[in-house]
């Protein structure tokens, strides 16, 4: 996870968002029960302690009130999204064509196609699935 980490510390151009403390991510996974969607996975909680959301050519990755306001939170995005059985999934970022999410389910993140919501490609853990996404090979 960490090359993925230093990789996204050389993108150019990118926005990331403020490092965020434990006691913050324990405070946002009371606040994701109690809308009924899953939790964080550990790995995306280590991004989010490194970056806190990101933005680079065309990609969001969802964080933690990143702004200090709704533009780019996960809950907050998560509740935007319509047809999608929040129950299971958690998006965590999308692009212009596809999202970014965490199958609780599957215990495995998923590139999903926006318009027919089918499953592009699933990863085992984060440092797979935001290399693909954010095109960092």
């Amino acid at each position: 996870m960490q090359t993925v980490l230093d990789k996204i510390k050389h993108l150019k151009g990118a926005y990331t968002g403020k490092k965020i403390d434990t006691e913050a991510v324990i405070l946002y996974q009371r606040k994701l029960m109690l809308n009924n969607m899953p939790p964080l996975p550990q790995d995306w909680i280590t991004f989010l302690h490194a970056y806190n959301s990101l933005s680079h050519d065309g990609v969001n990755l969802f964080g933690l009130h990143p702004r200090d306001e709704t533009d780019m939170d996960i809950l907050y995005e998560n509740i935007l999204i319509e047809n999608i059985p929040h129950e299971t999934l958690l998006i965590l970022g999308m692009d212009e064509l596809d999202y970014l999410a965490w199958d609780e389910e599957a215990k495995a993140y998923q590139r999903i196609d926006k318009g027919s919501l089918e499953v592009l490609n699933t990863y085992k853990n984060c440092k797979i699935a935001l290399s693909d996404f954010l095109s960092l090979e």
